[in-house]
């Protein structure tokens, strides 16, 4: 007789691995948390723009336990333990101003956008919880702007060093960072450009080719975004990778199978990328803009490669579940 140690993957349950698991519980228990710290901030906010700011962020949180509640109890999960039902007191605490409240509650808004997005990459059996954790993303990725936006206009969000061209300016247009991720970017692509050209002579699968070739046009169209912005703001650019590549190696020395996972990699690395530039990028709203537009654009090819990878049986599957009997 065959044991097996995890939940059979077939019949009417829906799957769930190891990994999907404690994104939903890590994610229920970061909004649990971050409801009771809004909860107990509430008490000492004085600025009213502030108070609907993090009302509505109260709001979004509640919705999203509710979500995870009703994913977990479905799947049977352990839950975390819930907040109080409200934190209510009349004493005052010099220390709790307004701008503190807000550098707060924005550091819990930046570090949980790294929190969602691992778990978009990393949910790659159930499509159904990825598509709600990728909802997620964005919403918070609208509250992060928003409460950015907020956190400048009240003058409580202090700027990064600014970078500093040769070219004299009334005020300099991007912070060190921005020139950093600018710099960093291009220097990804132009790698991805190459590794994907030299990979491509080795591929047999037409699919996998078609989708090779569909990373290639992202790869240009972006790189040659990104060499612009380079340009101009006077960040030096690197050289780039031969335009093509012919490799005298036997063809069939790498395998279809390791081109995928090689590429489906890079491309998880990569939105994690995106988003790290995008909230780093306080000082210029366009170029914020800029890199959230790259992620939405790799978690569609993200979404995209685990299909296919999914239908020829290429992912590196994370355990299923074993749900508690």
């Amino acid at each position: 007789m065959n044991f097996s140690l995890f939940k059979n993957a077939s019949g009417d349950k829906e799957s769930v691995d190891i990994e999907e698991v404690f994104n939903i519980w890590s994610l229920l228990r970061s909004r649990h948390e971050q409801v009771e710290t809004i909860q107990l901030f509430r008490n000492f906010v004085h600025d009213r723009e502030l108070s609907v700011a993090i009302n509505d962020n109260l709001g979004r949180l509640e919705d999203q336990i509710n979500i995870l509640t009703k994913e977990a109890t479905k799947l049977n999960i352990k839950q975390t333990r819930r907040p109080p039902q409200d934190v209510k007191t009349s004493v005052q605490v010099e220390e709790f101003t307004d701008q503190y409240i807000y550098r707060s509650i924005f550091g819990a808004t930046t570090e949980d956008l790294f929190r969602i997005s691992r778990a978009v990459r990393t949910s790659t059996t159930n499509d159904q919880l990825r598509s709600i954790f990728r909802l997620f993303l964005k919403k918070q990725l609208d509250n992060f702007n928003d409460f950015l936006e907020y956190g400048k206009m009240k003058g409580w969000h202090e700027p990064d060093p600014t970078f500093k061209s040769a070219k004299p300016v009334k005020e300099e247009p991007l912070n060190v960072t921005e020139a950093y991720h600018l710099w960093d970017h291009i220097n990804l692509r132009y790698d991805q450009l190459e590794l994907t050209k030299l990979f491509y002579n080795f591929a047999h699968d037409k699919d996998l080719r078609m989708l090779m070739d569909a990373g290639l046009l992202v790869l240009d169209n972006e790189a040659s975004k990104l060499e612009k912005e380079l340009t101009t703001y006077e960040i030096p650019l690197p050289q780039r990778p031969p335009e093509a590549f012919k490799s005298p190696i036997d063809p069939e020395t790498i395998e279809d199978e390791f081109i995928y996972r090689t590429i489906f990699r890079g491309i998880q690395e990569a939105m994690d990328l995106h988003l790290r530039a995008a909230v780093e990028s306080t000082r210029n709203d366009s170029l914020r803009r800029f890199f959230h537009g790259f992620l939405e654009t790799e978690m569609d090819l993200f979404d995209k490669y685990l299909k296919y990878g999914k239908m020829k049986g290429w992912i590196h599957t994370a355990p299923f579940y074993n749900e508690p009997t």
